[in-house]
């Protein structure tokens, strides 16, 4: 039985999303060809756990302390007067610590929408770099990631659009 990625990349199409193999598992040695898949020994479980605790500590750290108190960080804002894609996304992420998804969408949907893949790609990543193993990842094709540009300038264009309803999608200063 053949999985999806394997079919349409027989049939010339790359697909929008794939899951990779887990690379640490099985790896390739130079001038061989797959069917030579030599297995790496295990590493430890100690970098995913590192990993979480890192995570969790910034995520308490921006619970704790409040980003809409201080100045506005975003260089584009401060000498433009509009919104970049990223605007009101540590505000958000602070709501949504606190339990306020009404306010975190409010700030910034998108970032929203992104963080359950934006954190799992910052735990494998951190995880493997302390010494982990390497986990699936998502991985966009060429095709997704050009999805994903148009997304985020739609994003940029829409929530500066001066009128109703685009106007409420801007951050609040």
């Amino acid at each position: 039985m053949t999985d999806t990625t394997t079919t349409e990349r027989r049939a010339g199409r790359e697909p929008l999303l794939t899951v990779g193999r887990p690379s640490a598992e099985w790896t390739s040695r130079p001038g061989e060809g797959a069917e030579d898949l030599v297995r790496e020994p295990p590493r430890p479980v100690l970098g995913p756990v590192l990993a979480a605790l890192a995570l969790a500590a910034v995520a308490v750290a921006l619970a704790l302390v409040d980003p809409a108190r201080g100045p506005v960080l975003c260089p584009f804002r401060a000498l433009t007067g509009l919104a970049c894609p990223g605007c009101g996304a540590t505000r958000g992420l602070h709501a949504l610590l606190t339990g306020d998804l009404g306010a975190a969408l409010r700030y910034n949907a998108l970032t929203v929408a992104l963080l359950p893949f934006a954190l799992w790609a910052a735990y494998v990543s951190l995880g493997h770099a302390l010494g982990g193993p390497r986990l699936k990842v998502l991985r966009l094709s060429t095709a997704g990631t050009w999805a994903f540009a148009a997304v985020v300038a739609a994003w940029w264009v829409v929530r500066n659009l001066p009128m109703v309803p685009f106007s409420g999608l801007a951050p609040p200063t």
